[in-house]
Protein backbone atom coordinates (compact mmCIF):
# COMPACT_ATOMS: atom_id res chain seq x y z
CA UNK A 1 0.00 0.00 0.00
CA UNK A 2 1.27 3.04 -0.71
CA UNK A 3 -0.46 7.09 -0.82
CA UNK A 4 1.12 9.64 -2.24
CA UNK A 5 1.90 13.76 -1.12
CA UNK A 6 2.56 16.92 -3.60
CA UNK A 7 4.40 19.46 -1.71
CA UNK A 8 3.55 22.28 -4.59
CA UNK A 9 5.07 26.22 -4.67
CA UNK A 10 8.58 27.03 -4.16
CA UNK A 11 10.67 24.99 -1.95
CA UNK A 12 13.97 25.28 0.34
CA UNK A 13 15.57 21.64 0.89
CA UNK A 14 17.48 21.37 4.44
CA UNK A 15 19.32 18.00 4.94
CA UNK A 16 21.85 17.49 8.03
CA UNK A 17 20.65 21.18 9.52
CA UNK A 18 22.67 23.16 5.79
CA UNK A 19 20.19 24.77 3.01
CA UNK A 20 21.11 22.07 0.05
CA UNK A 21 18.84 24.21 -2.67
CA UNK A 22 15.40 25.19 -3.90
CA UNK A 23 12.49 24.05 -5.79
CA UNK A 24 11.09 26.27 -8.76
CA UNK A 25 7.86 25.71 -8.35
CA UNK A 26 7.61 24.17 -11.88
CA UNK A 27 7.92 20.26 -10.61
CA UNK A 28 6.10 19.39 -7.60
CA UNK A 29 8.32 17.29 -4.99
CA UNK A 30 6.57 13.78 -4.24
CA UNK A 31 6.29 12.09 -1.10
CA UNK A 32 5.40 8.49 -1.19
CA UNK A 33 4.55 6.60 1.91
CA UNK A 34 4.89 2.75 1.40
CA UNK A 35 4.05 0.42 3.71
CA UNK A 36 5.44 -2.49 2.72
CA UNK A 37 4.11 -6.59 4.13
CA UNK A 38 4.64 -10.42 3.11
CA UNK A 39 1.63 -12.28 2.81
CA UNK A 40 1.49 -15.34 4.76
CA UNK A 41 -0.27 -18.45 2.96
CA UNK A 42 -2.04 -21.58 4.18
CA UNK A 43 -2.32 -24.80 2.84
CA UNK A 44 -5.92 -24.93 4.84
CA UNK A 45 -6.73 -21.72 2.81
CA UNK A 46 -6.12 -23.57 -0.80
CA UNK A 47 -2.76 -21.45 -1.31
CA UNK A 48 -4.54 -18.28 -0.46
CA UNK A 49 -3.40 -15.29 1.74
CA UNK A 50 -4.69 -15.64 5.49
CA UNK A 51 -2.67 -12.74 7.00
CA UNK A 52 -0.10 -10.51 6.47
CA UNK A 53 3.67 -9.73 8.19
CA UNK A 54 4.05 -5.75 8.36
CA UNK A 55 7.72 -4.90 7.89
CA UNK A 56 9.17 -1.03 8.65
CA UNK A 57 7.46 1.51 6.53
CA UNK A 58 8.94 4.18 4.34
CA UNK A 59 9.38 7.11 2.38
CA UNK A 60 10.44 7.85 -0.92
CA UNK A 61 10.59 11.71 -1.46
CA UNK A 62 11.86 13.00 -5.21
CA UNK A 63 12.99 16.13 -5.79
CA UNK A 64 13.88 17.95 -7.97
CA UNK A 65 16.44 21.49 -7.85
CA UNK A 66 16.36 23.93 -9.31
CA UNK A 67 18.92 25.66 -7.26
CA UNK A 68 21.52 23.78 -5.39
CA UNK A 69 24.97 23.45 -3.39
CA UNK A 70 27.21 20.99 -4.88
CA UNK A 71 28.85 20.15 -2.02
CA UNK A 72 26.07 19.26 0.23
CA UNK A 73 24.58 17.30 -2.80
CA UNK A 74 27.79 15.18 -2.78
CA UNK A 75 27.61 14.62 1.06
CA UNK A 76 23.76 12.97 0.73
CA UNK A 77 25.36 10.98 -1.69
CA UNK A 78 28.35 9.83 0.21
CA UNK A 79 25.23 8.56 2.58
CA UNK A 80 25.18 5.41 0.16
CA UNK A 81 28.86 4.20 0.97
CA UNK A 82 28.38 4.51 4.63
CA UNK A 83 31.12 7.61 4.03
CA UNK A 84 30.91 11.55 5.31
CA UNK A 85 31.92 12.52 2.29
CA UNK A 86 32.00 11.99 -1.34
CA UNK A 87 36.23 11.88 -1.92
CA UNK A 88 35.79 11.94 -6.25
CA UNK A 89 32.48 11.73 -8.46
CA UNK A 90 32.32 8.34 -9.98
CA UNK A 91 33.84 6.74 -7.40
CA UNK A 92 32.56 2.56 -6.20
CA UNK A 93 30.99 2.02 -3.33
CA UNK A 94 33.10 -0.26 -0.61
CA UNK A 95 31.67 -3.29 -0.04
CA UNK A 96 30.68 -4.78 2.99
CA UNK A 97 29.94 -1.37 5.22
CA UNK A 98 26.32 -0.80 6.65
CA UNK A 99 24.88 2.40 5.34
CA UNK A 100 23.08 3.65 8.49
CA UNK A 101 25.43 2.11 11.08
CA UNK A 102 27.23 5.03 11.92
CA UNK A 103 24.73 6.92 13.66
CA UNK A 104 26.63 9.89 13.57
CA UNK A 105 25.26 11.87 10.55
CA UNK A 106 22.52 14.11 10.88
CA UNK A 107 20.50 12.73 8.13
CA UNK A 108 16.95 15.11 8.41
CA UNK A 109 15.85 15.68 5.58
CA UNK A 110 13.46 19.37 5.75
CA UNK A 111 11.10 20.62 2.99
CA UNK A 112 9.81 24.10 3.96
CA UNK A 113 7.19 25.84 1.54
CA UNK A 114 8.51 29.67 0.66
CA UNK A 115 5.18 30.86 -0.48
CA UNK A 116 2.46 31.10 1.89
CA UNK A 117 -1.09 30.61 1.69
CA UNK A 118 -3.20 33.40 3.55
CA UNK A 119 -5.27 30.77 5.25
CA UNK A 120 -3.02 28.45 6.72
CA UNK A 121 0.22 29.06 5.98
CA UNK A 122 2.15 25.86 4.24
CA UNK A 123 3.39 22.45 5.78
CA UNK A 124 6.75 21.70 6.39
CA UNK A 125 7.82 17.83 5.85
CA UNK A 126 10.27 16.98 8.31
CA UNK A 127 12.25 13.66 7.05
CA UNK A 128 13.77 11.91 10.32
CA UNK A 129 16.02 9.66 8.58
CA UNK A 130 16.90 10.44 5.25
CA UNK A 131 19.28 8.71 2.78
CA UNK A 132 19.51 8.84 -1.25
CA UNK A 133 17.84 5.22 -2.24
CA UNK A 134 20.27 2.76 -3.78
CA UNK A 135 18.01 2.02 -5.99
CA UNK A 136 17.50 5.14 -7.52
CA UNK A 137 19.02 7.45 -10.11
CA UNK A 138 20.58 10.35 -9.77
CA UNK A 139 19.44 12.77 -12.48
CA UNK A 140 21.66 15.85 -13.59
CA UNK A 141 20.99 17.95 -16.39
CA UNK A 142 23.41 20.30 -17.38
CA UNK A 143 20.75 22.41 -19.69
CA UNK A 144 22.50 25.38 -21.71
CA UNK A 145 20.46 28.60 -23.30
CA UNK A 146 17.64 29.60 -20.90
CA UNK A 147 16.88 26.46 -19.82
CA UNK A 148 18.57 26.17 -16.04
CA UNK A 149 20.47 23.32 -15.15
CA UNK A 150 18.42 20.87 -12.68
CA UNK A 151 19.40 17.92 -10.18
CA UNK A 152 16.48 15.12 -9.58
CA UNK A 153 17.58 13.09 -6.75
CA UNK A 154 14.86 10.37 -5.25
CA UNK A 155 16.16 9.70 -1.03
CA UNK A 156 14.59 7.11 1.44
CA UNK A 157 13.22 8.26 4.70
CA UNK A 158 13.46 5.48 6.97
CA UNK A 159 10.96 5.56 10.26
CA UNK A 160 13.09 7.04 13.77
CA UNK A 161 11.75 7.11 16.91
CA UNK A 162 10.12 10.68 17.67
CA UNK A 163 8.98 11.69 20.80
CA UNK A 164 8.14 8.07 22.12
CA UNK A 165 6.58 7.22 18.60
CA UNK A 166 8.32 5.74 15.38
CA UNK A 167 7.40 7.98 12.92
CA UNK A 168 8.55 7.95 9.41
CA UNK A 169 8.10 11.99 9.09
CA UNK A 170 6.42 14.85 10.23
CA UNK A 171 4.48 18.08 9.50
CA UNK A 172 3.62 21.17 10.85
CA UNK A 173 2.22 24.80 9.54
CA UNK A 174 4.29 27.24 9.22
CA UNK A 175 3.02 30.97 8.34
CA UNK A 176 3.94 33.80 7.68
CA UNK A 177 6.01 35.86 9.89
Amino acid sequence: MAEQYQIAGPVTIQYGGNTVGETDGQVRISVTMVEPGTEVTSAAAGGMPVDEIQHDSFALVRIVFSKRDRVIINNMRARLKAATTLAAEGEAQIPGLLRRADGVADRTLVLTGTKFTAANGMPQFTCLDAIADAQADIEESEIGGNEASRLAITMKAFSKLDSSVMKVYTTANISAA
